[in-house]
């Protein structure tokens, strides 16, 4: 299977910023009003963006064990895959409590953020899905490749904003850097 190697990578580096979530919700109370309205909403999407990216990063495999050549490979999972992530994003919105007016009110949430996630998770269920029909290219690697490295991007992004929001909340240095525009 064409690009099982990165594929397992990718599963790989997604398990652990899941690993680190446990850890920031142990040493920092999650639980106990530690965080933030806004430091849950990026919590939730650490992780459930995290899981999401591993259950797609091994959604190949199984396809492939079941002996779909390569391009039905490809169309299978980018269909299954469209499925994951539009569930996953109905999980997101409900567990988090997520609403675009509050977050765009917040000064202190990127409004880059909220756009890519506002407009880059339908589109990646649109790309997807496009891709698992073939009607405007044909399904591949590449195709599915790009959209996951895209939620994953998603998954760090809202990773290191809490990370950031922690060091703050916590006596950090609190200059303006690069991601809070």
């Amino acid at each position: 299977m064409e690009g099982a190697g990165i594929l397992e990578l990718i599963a790989e580096l997604a398990v652990a910023i899941l690993g680190f979530s446990g850890i920031v919700t142990a040493v920092f109370r999650f639980g106990d009003s530690g965080f933030t309205a806004v430091d849950r909403v990026r919590f939730f999407t650490m992780v459930l963006l995290g899981s999401l990216v591993v259950v797609l990063a091994l959604l190949p495999f199984p396809v492939h064990y079941l002996g779909a050549g390569e391009q039905a490979l490809w169309a299978w999972s980018s269909a299954l895959g469209a499925a994951t992530i539009f569930a996953m994003n109905r999980m997101v919105r409900r567990a988090s409590g997520f609403s675009i007016r509050q977050a765009l009110a917040d000064p202190t949430v990127s409004r880059t953020a909220v756009m890519l996630g506002v407009v880059g998770t339908p589109g990646s269920v649109l790309v997807l899905v496009v891709a698992s029909t073939g009607l405007v290219f044909a399904p591949s690697f590449a195709i599915y490749l790009i959209v996951l490295l895209f939620i994953f991007g998603n998954s760090l992004f809202a990773f290191v904003r809490l990370l950031q929001s922690i060091v703050r909340a916590h006596g950090g240095d609190a200059n303006d850097g690069p991601l809070d525009h």
